[in-house]
């Protein structure tokens, strides 16, 4: 299984970074990847340079980069005995300058501590429109987090009652997060949960409240079809257990299970029971239009969990950031 090659660990200030980058340096050595720290500043608002002179507001801005510059150049310089990496400096609205240097850049996994802000839910508007716009995989953090990992939980959405081009994505993106939750648990030698839950009721899947792609797809009872999705999780498993030994495979102790219920109130339960410290899901589930949205109950499990979350897309999407 591929690992990350480059990580961007995406800062929006300079207070007390080492807790960031200690994450991210920790899942640089487990994949031995490059790291490249970014810090992004926010504009001075419009109207600075109205109450300003001209030449005071640019004095200014530029003092506050220079300045900023030399802090992450000091950082990097405190870090050299344990990991070396590069720096970058940006200047404009965190979620989109993080988006565009991940592609820039060639990163391919973005690491940033979550804002808990009161007047945030756990996840910022900002931290929500990086997990919907940025074209590589977001590992949010929170202040506090375990470097180890004990438990990594993989959530899938097994139900294929869909078109064909759809079905292809769904299933080529439940495939990438148990492969990349898989990764993350052979490095921490963590157990790993893949977990699946179904709606309670004959699936409706309405796009928009126009167009009814499957009212009337399968008329299974509920055995029938937590079987079949029992049978979907395995060929899941069977993915990993292709990938690695044997010896490997045992370590991973990996456990799967599907429920009847909503997913939107039941996945963030799960994650809570068994004390989950990474939620490894893909975030996008509509398509047809490149850059398309998360979809609703992605984002509704995302403002639910207290553990961090690797936040995948799937193999197409299009980021509207750098179109």
């Amino acid at each position: 299984m591929s690992g990350f090659k480059h990580v961007l660990c995406a800062l929006t200030e300079l207070h007390k970074p080492d807790e960031v980058i200690a994450h991210a340096a920790h899942i640089c050595r487990c994949h031995n990847a490059r790291l490249t720290v970014l810090l992004v500043m926010e504009p001075l608002p419009p109207n600075a340079n109205m109450v300003m002179e001209s030449f005071s507001y640019i004095e200014t801005f530029q003092s506050m980069q220079e300045a900023a510059k030399e802090r992450l150049e000091q950082i990097a310089e405190d870090w050299r005995d344990k990991i070396q990496f590069d720096t970058e400096l940006r200047v404009g609205h965190a979620f989109a300058e993080i988006g565009k240097a991940s592609a820039e850049l060639n990163a391919d996994l973005v690491l940033k501590v979550a804002k808990t802000d009161l007047l945030d839910r756990l996840f910022g508007s900002d931290d929500m429109r990086l997990m919907r716009k940025c074209p590589v995989p977001v590992w949010m953090i929170h202040h506090g987090d375990s470097l180890q990992c004990k438990r990594i939980v993989a959530a899938v959405d097994v139900n294929y009652h869909y078109s064909d081009e759809e079905l292809a994505i769904r299933k080529q993106l439940n495939e990438n997060v148990v492969v990349q939750a898989a990764q993350i648990a052979v490095q921490e030698n963590a157990e790993l949960h893949i977990v699946h839950v179904m709606d309670s009721h004959i699936d409706m899947i309405v796009y928009d409240g126009i167009v009814d792609l499957g009212a009337h797809a399968y008329s299974l009872d509920e055995q029938d079809t937590k079987h079949e999705r029992e049978l979907a999780l395995q060929a899941l498993v069977d993915l990993i257990r292709a990938a690695n030994p044997d010896d490997i495979i045992a370590k991973l102790n990996i456990q799967t299970s599907v429920q009847s219920g909503i997913p939107r109130r039941d996945i963030p339960q799960i994650v809570k029971n068994l004390s989950a410290d990474v939620l490894v899901m893909g975030t996008v589930a509509r398509i047809g239009v490149p850059g398309f949205f998360m979809g609703n109950t992605a984002e509704s499990i995302l403002n639910q969990v207290e553990c961090s979350v690797l936040a995948l897309k799937p193999h197409g999407f299009v980021s509207p950031l750098i179109t």
